[in-house]
């Protein structure tokens, strides 16, 4: 089974998708950190990105949070990705 990647995506489809990246410090005590790029984000093994899931969808209301595989296409359009 490949990589995942844990996205944020904002219910308004129009918006910018966010990335986990990881934490500061603590997970319990520092916010979590976040990437625009894909591919920049950490990549977990599925077991891991459902525990993660779980964890980062109680901090983060204005957002779903899903587990993508690595490989899978972008949702964002190419105007918005970042480099181009």
């Amino acid at each position: 089974m490949g990589k995942r990647v844990i996205a944020a995506r904002h219910p308004d489809a129009r918006r910018e998708s966010f990335f986990f990246l990881g934490y500061r410090n603590d997970p319990l005590r520092s916010p979590p950190r976040w990437t625009r790029d894909r591919y920049r984000a950490r990549w977990l093994d599925p077991d891991e990105a459902e525990v993660e899931v779980a964890l980062l969808a109680l901090q983060c209301f204005s957002h779903r949070i899903i587990s993508e595989p690595l490989d899978a296409a972008p949702a964002d359009p190419p105007q918005r990705r970042p480099g181009r």
